[in-house]
């Protein structure tokens, strides 16, 4: 890499970067809100509600890396065009195509940063980050039933426990379990305790009645001295379906016989949107660098070039989009998945190479 090439790759770094953190973030904001439930009811630490949400990051980057490459392009070139900059590169006799030289060095970094991030990283801590999600709402172990509180442990599964006693038992314990649809059950208990068995976590309570309440309307009351109520799907963080973003490159394009057409069909597609959404990250910063440095107005704050890139970089996004919800129905349409940013990159480099470019009809002198 040339000295000149590696100056204005710094020059489109620091915006790159900027954009990375700040879109990131913002999508990491938004996805963990739906998570503050493992806070407020179910007694999750914030520690490790942190540790949770961290692990979607890997997919989150692996989105926005080509929105990030492609502002921090617009913003680094705009920013040499209105110093003057480009002018100067110009005068020493530098082509629009070594210009570029930059925006093309940053979108091959970000094509290797989106292979490790799609093929390696983002499975593994996805896959992690079900495993915590699922034990945080259903294993017991680590929901905090907390005094004079309902809680609710799953859905149509609620609990309230007057006190915790330092033994580990609970007293004055209130269940209303809805999960069965068209019966209803509301169990009071003077005593109760958490218990694992082989089928997984219970809770035995003692001295209680137990209320059902059928479609009809019907109550029932029963006394017992003892009984057992299960607190979670008869289900273990291994034993539960994986989905696609969890599983390996060779998983998705090995799919076992038994599953369905539509699964299969989706499974090869997730595996060549994970081999083909990276190339973005180069069309993208392509698409800004060519509309910067090929569109040359005598007057104008470069308001044209950055709306052109835009729509451009759009349409790139939506029809690689497009073709990926095609390719879940019919297979033969993966091949557009690769085409489209591809012929994106090369149309771009045709144009800097000095391919010629539509520019607006002059306006006539008044």
């Amino acid at each position: 890499m040339t000295i000149f090439a590696r100056y204005v790759l710094r020059q489109l770094a620091a915006p790159t970067a900027l954009a990375l953190i700040a879109f990131a973030g913002a999508v990491w904001l938004s996805q963990s809100l739906r998570f503050v439930d493992l806070i407020v009811n179910k007694g999750l630490s914030v520690g490790r509600f942190l540790y949770l949400t961290s692990l979607l990051v890997p997919s989150l980057v692996l989105v926005v890396l080509p929105f990030a490459a492609f502002v921090g392009t617009l913003i680094g070139y705009h920013r040499l065009r209105a110093d003057s900059e480009l002018a100067s590169f110009r005068a020493t006799g530098l082509s629009d195509l070594q210009i570029a030289r930059g925006a093309f060095m940053l979108g091959l970094i970000f094509v290797g940063m989106g292979y490790v991030v799609a093929l390696y990283v983002m499975p593994l801590a996805y896959r992690h980050f079900r495993d915590l999600q699922f034990e945080a709402r259903q294993g017991i172990s680590t929901v905090l039933l907390q005094e004079r509180v309902f809680t609710e442990l799953a859905d149509g599964l609620t609990v309230y426990v007057e006190q915790r006693l330092d033994t580990g038992d609970l007293a004055n314990v209130i269940v209303h379990d809805s999960r069965q649809r068209g019966r209803e059950v509301t169990l009071i208990a003077d005593e109760g305790r958490i218990a694992t068995i082989d089928e997984g976590p219970v809770m035995l309570v003692k001295d209680g009645s137990y209320q059902e309440r059928d479609d009809e309307g019907t109550l029932s009351i029963v006394v017992f001295d003892e009984t057992a109520v299960e607190l979670e799907a008869q289900q273990t963080p291994g034993s539960r379906a994986l989905k696609t973003r969890e599983m390996s490159l060779g998983e998705l394009l090995d799919p076992p016989p038994d599953i369905s057409d539509a699964d299969r069909r989706q499974w090869i597609a997730e595996a060549h949107e994970r081999l083909s959404w990276p190339l973005v990250s180069l069309a993208l910063p392509l698409v800004a660098a060519t509309c910067v440095l090929r569109y040359r107005p005598v007057r104008d704050s470069g308001w044209r070039a950055v709306s052109a890139s835009a729509v451009i970089a759009i349409a790139v996004v939506v029809l690689s989009l497009l073709s990926l919800s095609f390719a879940k129905a019919d297979l033969a349409v993966i091949p557009v998945l690769y085409l489209v940013p591809l012929l994106a990159s090369l149309a771009c480099l045709w144009l800097l190479a000095g391919g010629r470019m539509p520019t607006p009809a002059a306006r006539p002198s008044s």
